[in-house]
C-alpha cells in the first residue's frame, strides 16, 4: 500500500516522487527469489487525481516503478481497493502494470483475459495463480459493476450495496471490529446467489489444478485487524483447498495470523502489512499491524512440490520528517539502543514468529516452519 501521507512525505523531503527510501529495505530480502509476488492494493491511474480520501486509493505511477527496482515481479489486482477509481482506474492499472513489465491476475479489462487461466513456468515447475477477493468496498464508493460486467474482478461473493457509516472517529476504538468483522451468518455462506460467485473461483482452481503442477490461491479475505480468521475466512480457504490449491496466501487482516499445513496444502491466513503508513487512515493501535511477513516458498523441482517454508520479518517505521522506512527486524533490532524498546520488539516478533507456527525466540533475519 502507498497511502497519501506516504506520497506528501516523499514529494516534501525530496522534491519529487522518490519512493526508494520507503522500499529500499526490502531489496536484500528478494534478492535470491526466483519470483516475487504481491497484492497491489491501490489503483494506479495516472489519468486521475492521486490519493485524497482515507478508503480511496490512487497512487502515482513512480510508485509502481520503485516496485519494478525492489524486484517485484507479480501482482494480485483482486482486492476492496481495486475499484476505488472506477472500472476505468481498474482498467488503467493494469495498464501501467503491462507497461512496467509485471505479471497480474484477478482483474481484467476484457472478458477474454477473465476466462484465462495464469499459468508460469519456472525451472521447469508449472504456477498457476488464481487470485479474488471478498469485495470491492462498494457500499463505501458506491462504485458497481453492472451484473454483464461482474467477470472485471473474481469476486467471491456479491457486492455490497452503498450504505451510511459510522464517521471515523467512531469506528477507531474498540468497537472497530463490529464494524469491518469476519463473521458472516450460515444463511449469508450459504446463500445461492453468493455461492455463485464463489462457485466462479472454485472453477477456476479446478482448471489451474489441470494445467498446472502447483496451484497458488491468493483470497483477498479476513476480517480487518480481526486477531485471527474467523468463520468466512476458514470456510473460504477450505473450499479453495478442496477444489485443489496448493498454496493459500489470504490477506485484508492487516495483521499477521497463522500459517498451517492441511493434508498437504499450505496456508497462511494473513501476512500483514508489507508496506503500509501506521498511525492513519484507519490503523488501531496495539495489533502489530506494522508488521509484514516475506514468505519464501522453496519447491523441489523433482517432485514438484513445496518443500520448505522460510519467512523474513519487515516492520514499517516513520521517521520524524513523516517518511515511512520497510525495514528487516534484525536491522531494527541493530538501530535501537533503549533496554526497553529493544524489549517491546523482542515480543512483538516473537508474537509473529509464534503465530506463524515458529518456535524460535529472539529477533533473527530468517525464520523457518516445518513443512511434514
Amino acid at each position: 500500500m502507498c497511502l497519501q501521507q506516504e506520497t506528501e512525505a516523499v514529494r516534501q523531503k525530496f522534491g519529487k516522487l522518490d519512493y526508494s527510501s520507503y522500499l529500499s529495505g526490502l531489496k536484500p530480502l528478494f534478492a535470491d527469489c526466483d519470483y516475487a509476488i504481491a497484492n497491489l492494493e491501490t489503483p494506479i491511474d495516472p489519468t486521475q487525481s492521486e490519493t485524497d480520501l482515507a478508503i480511496q486509493f490512487n497512487t502515482p505511477r513512480e510508485f509502481a516503478e520503485e516496485l519494478r527496482s525492489v524486484g517485484f515481479d507479480f501482482f494480485s489486482t483482486a482486492n476492496n481497493h481495486c475499484l476505488d477509481r472506477g472500472v476505468g482506474g481498474l482498467c488503467k492499472t493494469l495498464d501501467v502494470l503491462d507497461e512496467l513489465g509485471f505479471e497480474h491476475y484477478g482483474t481484467y479489462r476484457t472478458r477474454e483475459d477473465a476466462d484465462k487461466i495464469f499459468v508460469k513456468e519456472i525451472k521447469g515447475v508449472k504456477f498457476a495463480i488464481v487470485c479474488s477477493t471478498f469485495g470491492t468496498n462498494s457500499q463505501l464508493n458506491g462504485v458497481m459493476l453492472p451484473p454483464d460486467e461482474e467477470w472485471r474482478i473474481d469476486l467471491l461473493r456479491k457486492q455490497m450495496k452503498l450504505r451510511k457509516l459510522p464517521q471515523m472517529a467512531d469506528v477507531s476504538d474498540g468497537n472497530f471490529r463490529t464494524y469491518i468483522a469476519d463473521e458472516v451468518s450460515s444463511a449469508a455462506i450459504s446463500n445461492s446467489v453468493n455461492l455463485l460467485y464463489m462457485n466462479r473461483v472454485l472453477d477456476k482452481i479446478k482448471m489451474a489444478k489441470a494445467k498446472a503442477d502447483i496451484v497458488i490461491a491468493m483470497p483477498h479475505v479476513g476480517g480487518q485487524y480481526n486477531p485471527g480468521p474467523a468463520a468466512y475466512t476458514t470456510w473460504v480457504v477450505e473450499q479453495l483447498r478442496l477444489a485443489g490449491a496448493d498454496i493459500i496466501i489470504a490477506g485484508h487482516s492487516h495483521t499477521p495470523h497463522r500459517c498451517e499445513i492441511k493434508d498437504g496444502c499450505f496456508i497462511a491466513y494473513s501476512l500483514g502489512n508489507l508496506a503500509f503508513t501506521p498511525g492513519v487512515g484507519w490503523y488501531v493501535p496495539n495489533v502489530l499491524a506494522e508488521y509484514g511477513v516475506v514468505l519464501h516458498l522453496m519447491v523441489d523441482e523433482e517432485s514438484k512440490r513445496f518443500s520448505s517454508v522460510k519467512f523474513d520479518i519487515v516492520k514499517n517505521v516513520v521517521d520524524e520528517d513523516g517518511l515511512t522506512h520497510v525495514l528487516p527486524v534484525d536491522e531494527i533490532m541493530q538501530k535501537l539502543k533503549n533496554a526497553p524498546a529493544k524489549d517491546r520488539h523482542e515480543m512483538e516478533v516473537e508474537e509473529i514468529v509464534h503465530r506463524l507456527g515458529c518456535r524460535k525466540l529472539g529477533v533473527q533475519r530468517e525464520y523457518s516452519i516445518d513443512a511434514n
